[in-house]
């Protein structure tokens, strides 16, 4: 406090505490304000001590200079002394809990594009993925067919080669036989009743085995019973065939002379534990992606019967699968 008259000595202010209770600055700045009158007509004798007290005053509150390098200017905020600082913790409370939310949803939008750019990625990889593999299997078919289509020409070129040389020699037989037509006339003749003799011998050979593959197909019509690596199979002769492309279609035909084992069983040595699936396959013309075991190692000996079956359905499916 300081009375009328009162003037500083040299030297600083005692020294206060920015943080000081805010009761405190009240009081002080309330003192201060009652006793700014006292200073607008100070003494003439007190005057310069008292230019010396505003040096280390603050301007605005009036308060003691606190921890302040420059001159006049206190630490306060130049507002009201009474202000409360609970608003501002308040407001500072609030924008905490914004910024927390701002970031939760930050967070959350983040975590949400990642999860969508993953998910598109993925379906774009499986995409490139399936065609790329589509477009290889194109080539590759497409390769096949050129380097078939050129051996088909190669071959061809040699049969006409081939035949061109033969026609070459048969000019000149002609040519030579149109000279001694009458020579080699009986000779001709001969060689006709030969010809027509092998061909007489031929087609009863066709006719015999015609004969055979009727009474071994009234034979096998009906119930068939399979050996296959020990393991006994019943099934049709029209589920054999149901594939014209295999080859069981092949053996059960009727092309082929199958000889049956004493008990009446057609023996094939392949392993009998996976030809319940080919059986499957075969009565039903398919079968289902569930059906089949779940190995992976069981997968590839079944991929192997199906090759050797020629059932390329089946290989191809069980080919999806394994990738």
């Amino acid at each position: 406090q300081f009375n009328r008259g009162f003037h500083w000595q040299q030297g600083p202010p005692p020294y206060f505490p920015y943080n000081r209770i805010m009761n405190q600055q009240m009081m002080n700045h309330r003192y201060m304000q009652s006793t700014r009158g006292l200073f607008r007509a100070p003494h003439p004798q007190h005057r310069l001590q008292l230019n010396d007290y505003d040096d280390y005053v603050c301007f605005i509150c009036k308060d003691h200079l606190q921890n302040c390098e420059d001159q006049g200017v206190h630490l306060c905020d130049g507002g009201d002394s009474s202000h409360d600082d609970s608003d501002l913790k308040k407001e500072v409370l609030n924008f905490t809990v914004e910024k927390e939310s701002i970031n939760a949803r930050l967070e959350k939008l983040v975590s949400e594009i990642k999860d969508c750019l993953h998910t598109k990625y993925e379906s774009v990889t499986e995409s490139l993925e399936a065609h790329v593999s589509n477009r290889i299997n194109e080539i590759d078919s497409i390769n096949k067919e050129v380097v078939d289509e050129r051996e088909h020409l190669q071959n061809l070129k040699k049969e006409l080669e081939l035949r061109g040389r033969e026609l070459e020699k048969k000019e000149k037989d002609l040519i030579a036989r149109e000279k001694s037509f009458d020579k080699h006339q009986e000779k001709c003749k001969r060689e006709l009743l030969k010809e027509k003799e092998e061909i007489v011998r031929q087609w009863q050979q066709l006719r015999d085995e015609i004969t055979r593959m009727e009474e071994l197909h009234k034979v096998q019509k009906g119930r068939i019973k399979l050996d296959v690596g020990g393991t006994i199979y019943t099934t049709s002769e029209l589920t054999l065939t149901r594939d014209s492309e295999s080859m069981l279609a092949a053996m059960f035909s009727g092309r082929h002379n199958i000889k049956p084992e004493e008990d009446g069983t057609i023996f094939i040595d392949r392993d009998g534990t996976h030809f319940r699936y080919i059986l499957n396959y075969l009565r039903d013309g398919g079968i289902a992606t569930d059906a089949l075991p779940r190995s992976r190692q069981v997968l590839r000996e079944l991929r192997n019967e199906a090759i050797y079956f020629q059932l390329h359905s089946l290989a191809q499916q069980i080919e999806k699968l394994l990738k």
